[in-house]
């Protein structure tokens, strides 16, 4: 594990944090754009549409070509294309230039994460597969913690056209190391041909990728897929709905400054850090599937607590609750996807599994605004909250056929 660690999950857990880091910075950005280019709070709402957009679209095609070519070229351009799109950020004017800016930033960020589960589990036995998905997903929270300060900071020295550029040349130097340290750690990462026939061959290669959708679709139409999307659904539905309006609901509902706000979220996201870590050794124990159900019941119940809060520090002790609940989550759930299909073709598979629950979580927060703006912050917390424990119902129904795989090999 050690060795799996420095030569191929390290260097993941960097690029991951700097990934998140570059999206983190963009809510800091975007608002100075609009006071200086006239963009309207809807137009700012279109161009984080739009990147949301590219970060759902680009997973399964990304880890199709993952499996054509290997793991580490699709990762490497990923992380190096992010920062050069975001360094290009200081350079348009228009609502336009920042609408395609933001959906291939999010080709290039989406294009890296399923790419990089796939990469793990073929490289990490799958005992300790959710330890290693935990550090690496630990890279999001922190990654969210650090941007808006470094980006703030850069802004107040640099000035906002020049802070993306800044981020951008310093991520391209990093993504070239990180590219260099996966391609001499990772060894052979995917693109391999069983069969023998030349990857040369048009023909063949069109053959492997209908073969590969193919089996995304029968793996979709699987009972432990669905499960697993509806609780993959439920949490990032979640968290995008919570973190999208969490700063309007402290300033509006409780009266906080922005600092204090910052401070609450940082502190949300700070607790992130170490459920994943955690969260991920104990899937390796007791069980990924009983991990997933144990997180969507805890953080359905702090969202449920959170609208009728009254004190500010019960607002943080529930959002800590709810923060541990759904950041113990992901390296489970990534681990269980990565499961479902054999390493020659689990790029693809893991690719289609996020495509589909993502796109559907940010159709949901489309709803959760709008039940926000014509219901309140409660009905729209609320609304999330049913949506997670629909979540816990999926994950029971996992623990369940786990349990019943379990005894049926006990009994043999």
């Amino acid at each position: 594990m050690k060795r799996t660690f420095s030569r191929v999950v390290g260097p993941l857990v960097v690029a991951w944090f700097a990934l998140n880091l570059y999206r983190a910075s963009l809510p800091v950005l975007l608002p100075e754009f609009r006071r200086l280019y006239g963009i309207e709070y809807g137009d700012a709402g279109v161009v984080f549409g739009l990147l949301f957009a590219g970060l759902a679209l680009s997973q399964l095609p990304s880890g199709l070509l993952a499996d054509a070519v290997g793991d580490v070229r699709v990762m490497g351009t990923s992380i190096v294309g992010a920062s050069l799109t975001l360094a290009l950020f200081g350079a348009t004017r228009s609502l336009l230039g920042f609408g395609v800016l933001a959906f291939t930033f999010g080709v290039f960020v989406g294009g890296f994460r399923s790419v990089a589960i796939s990469a793990v589990t073929k490289k990490v036995p799958a005992t300790e597969s959710g330890s290693a998905l935990g550090l690496m997903a630990s890279g999001n929270p922190l990654g969210n913690l650090v941007g808006p300060v470094v980006t703030a900071a850069a802004v107040l020295s640099l000035g906002v056209s020049q802070t993306p550029l800044a981020l951008g040349l310093v991520g391209v130097v990093l993504s070239v190391g990180v590219w260099w340290l996966l391609a001499t750690g990772a060894g052979q990462d995917g693109g391999q041909n069983p069969q023998g026939v030349e990857r040369g061959e048009a023909t063949s290669a069109i053959g492997e990728t209908r073969g590969r959708l193919s089996l995304v679709v029968r793996t979709l139409s699987t009972r432990r897929a669905i499960l697993v999307v509806f609780v993959s659904l439920a949490f990032s539905a979640a968290w995008q709905g919570v973190f999208t309006f969490l700063p309007s609901f402290l300033v509006e509902t409780k009266g906080l400054d922005l600092g204090r706000t910052g401070l609450i979220t940082g502190i949300t996201f700070g607790v992130g850090i170490l459920f994943n870590v955690g969260a991920g050794r104990l899937a390796d124990r007791i069980g990924h599937e009983r991990v997933m159900f144990g997180g969507l019941v805890v953080s359905s119940s702090g969202l449920l607590l959170l609208p009728s809060a009254g004190e500010i520090l019960s607002v943080v002790a529930i959002l800590v609750v709810f923060s541990a609940g759904l950041s113990s989550i992901p390296p489970a759930r990534d681990a269980f996807i990565g499961s479902l299909a054999p390493a020659a073709d689990r790029g693809s598979v893991v690719g289609g599994v996020r495509t589909v629950y993502i796109l559907l979580a940010s159709g949901v927060t489309v709803v959760t605004g709008t039940v926000i703006e014509y219901a309140g912050f409660t009905a729209g917390f609320r609304f999330l909250a049913v949506l997670l424990l629909l979540g816990v119902t999926a994950g029971f129904g996992l623990v369940r056929q786990n349990g019943a795989v379990t005894q049926e090999l006990v009994s043999d």
